[in-house]
């Protein structure tokens, strides 16, 4: 599966947050393990972050704050920053059932959007009665 690495940020908290509740225990590995891979992926664009950063802006020791004061930098940054995070990761995980989530986690729907790519629907057999 490919995930772009804005896709990789927006699902972080959503994942730690399924992460920390009760789910069954092969979906907790499953997710635990897809939660490893994309926290490598994500450490590498913090650091490429920091070093558009350190590139563009003018580092505040004091308060270890980046300012980007020249507008031309500023758009050049705010550019290659784009481009980061739009580049595609090839990510070896197959979608999981949402009834693989057990009936008891609660999650909004705005949640599982950011889920979309990693949580499929149930597909029910046809002609197969529950």
């Amino acid at each position: 599966m490919e995930l772009t690495v804005q896709e990789i940020l927006q699902m972080k908290e959503v994942l730690q947050k399924i992460l920390g509740v009760d789910i069954p225990v092969k979906t907790a590995f499953r997710l635990g393990k897809l939660a490893v891979k994309l926290q490598e992926e994500l450490q590498f664009f913090q650091k490429t972050r920091l070093s558009l950063l350190e590139k563009y802006g003018t580092i505040n020791k004091e308060d270890d704050t980046v300012s980007i004061e020249d507008e031309d930098k500023r758009k050049q940054f705010t550019e290659d920053i784009q481009q980061v995070l739009s580049e595609q990761i090839n990510i070896d995980f197959n979608p999981i059932n949402i009834s693989d989530l057990g009936e008891d986690l609660k999650i909004s729907a705005a949640e599982i959007i950011v889920l979309e790519r990693i949580i499929k629907e149930d597909i029910k057999e046809e002609g197969k009665n529950e």
